[in-house]
């Protein structure tokens, strides 16, 4: 099993998108304990060995990784890993690490739909919706916006213009920190963690022409060998989801010399039927306590199934 996280925190505090919230460190710390007790946690580096044997187990095991490299990843997850001997990926995208005080796309969502509160929201791509936003339905206009920006939406720049138009101006940078910078990438490989490949900006890689794709992973896989002397043979495709990614992609990531890749569409990964650029991973409940977590863990060790 391969457990994906996102940002480690108390999603009350945040401004921008509080549903990329996995969970906070209380919350690791007992899932991780979960994780341990039900299976084998592996290093990045065995788990890379067993995904080119095709898998190969003896007993259950488990693979945490965390994706985008927001900076609570490196000031509250990683202690926690420490204090278990764990270890874990982290794939960070390389435009983040130059400007980490950088507002994603999916928080700029967040953030400029909180600001139409009281208002309409219209966005000319999707003629037929419209939004009226008040402080009870707020997030989950944000979670159809999201949903509309990763599928239907195409003219991403306009999706934009007309949020923006709404809100009565934008946001580029954000008030603090929100992604690791270069040093703390650094530190990441000499603390004995992985770092893999997550794009150079974040695109949803579909909807980039065989060229732009290209671009995209070898420009950031290069930053990434460079700044850290590290050769970076792992992937995790942006979003993840299975309209995010295509076959070209998939090829690409081969003909560029990386070993695997990481989708995030929830399934199990079986030895002797697993696809090395399509590694399954899987998350728990936002905010799940100990007991919940230890019935997924459960339902997933029996079942080899998961489900969101």
């Amino acid at each position: 099993m391969v457990f994906n996280y996102h940002r480690i925190g108390n999603c009350q505090d945040c401004f921008l998108d509080q549903q990329v919230y996995s969970t906070d460190a209380d919350g690791l710390d007992q899932q991780i304990r979960i994780v341990k007790r039900m299976s084998d946690l592996l290093h990045p580096k065995e788990a890379m060995d067993l995904i080119a044997r095709g898998l190969p187990l003896k007993r259950p095991a488990s693979l945490l990784t965390f994706d985008d490299g927001y900076h609570d990843n490196f000031s509250v997850a990683l202690p926690v890993l420490e204090a278990h001997g764990a270890s874990a990926f982290f794939f960070l995208v390389t435009d983040y690490l130059d400007h980490p005080f950088q507002v994603s796309w999916w928080d700029k969502i967040a953030f400029l739909t909180r600001r139409c509160i009281g208002k309409r929201i219209q966005i000319r791509e999707l003629q037929h919706q419209a939004w009226s936003v008040d402080e009870r339905n707020v997030n989950a206009v944000i979670t159809d916006l999201l949903a509309a920006y990763r599928g239907p939406v195409r003219d991403e720049a306009g999706f934009m213009r007309d949020l923006e138009s709404c809100a009565g101006g934008g946001i580029d940078r954000a008030p603090q920190r929100v992604f690791m910078d270069w040093t703390e990438a650094r530190a990441l490989v000499r603390r004995g963690m992985g770092v893999g490949v997550h794009s150079h900006t974040h695109p949803i890689m579909s909807r980039l022409d065989e060229e732009g794709q290209r671009r995209e992973l070898v420009h950031s896989r290069a930053r990434l060998d460079q700044e850290l002397g590290i050769e970076c043979g792992a992937l995790a495709y942006p979003v993840g989801t299975r309209c995010a990614f295509t076959e070209t992609t998939k090829r690409i990531a081969r003909e560029l010399g990386f070993r695997c890749a990481f989708s995030y569409a929830g399934g199990a990964n079986e030895a002797g039927a697993l696809d090395p650029f399509d590694i399954k991973r899987v998350a728990f409940p936002s905010y799940a306590g100990p007991a919940r977590s230890r019935s997924v863990m459960s339902m997933m060790r029996l079942s080899g199934q998961v489900w969101f």
